[in-house]
């Protein structure tokens, strides 16, 4: 995955959910400063944001409560020997790059229809996806659409 990323200049954002970080409900900074080592030897720093979740997840790490806590991640990560560039990177220019070259693609694309051709069903496998757009899925696990349900209430409740 990392190697397709960096071939692609996408983005990485670590989050910092615990249980992402170590598998158990307890982490620390220096836990997901290992993340961001791992990842950086994997695929580089050009490809690392930091992407803390603190509105969708339940537990952080100790040291990691919130954004305020960033310096000490920061320093850290140059206690790791992590450039001051890599860091600038990873606070905000690499995210900044990407958003930057996806307005190029935008621009690029201006008044093309967009495909509509849905991912091929094998190859999302998973049991957090809906059925919508694809023409059998009586023998798939997917999570049923409730897409046309929405449309017709929808409807009926802008005509009473």
């Amino acid at each position: 995955m990392f190697l397709f990323q960096k071939e692609k200049r996408g983005i990485v954002m670590v989050n910092f959910y615990n249980d992402y970080v170590t598998c158990k409900q307890a982490a620390n900074i220096s836990d997901v400063a290992d993340h961001f080592d791992h990842i950086k030897k994997v695929a580089g720093s050009s490809i690392i944001g930091f992407g803390g979740d603190y509105d969708g997840v339940p537990r952080v790490p100790d040291g990691l409560e919130d954004v305020s806590k960033y310096p000490d991640l920061v320093a850290e990560l140059l206690r790791r020997k992590w450039s001051e560039d890599e860091i600038r990177d990873s606070l905000g220019r690499n995210l900044l790059r990407v958003f930057s070259e996806v307005e190029e693609v935008r621009d690029h694309l201006n008044g093309t229809k967009p495909d509509d051709i849905p991912i091929p069903l094998k190859e999302v496998q998973n049991p957090c996806r809906t059925d919508f757009g694809y023409q059998d899925t009586s023998s798939s696990t997917c999570i049923k659409s409730f897409y046309p349900l929405v449309l017709i209430l929808t409807l009926l409740n802008k005509l009473l």
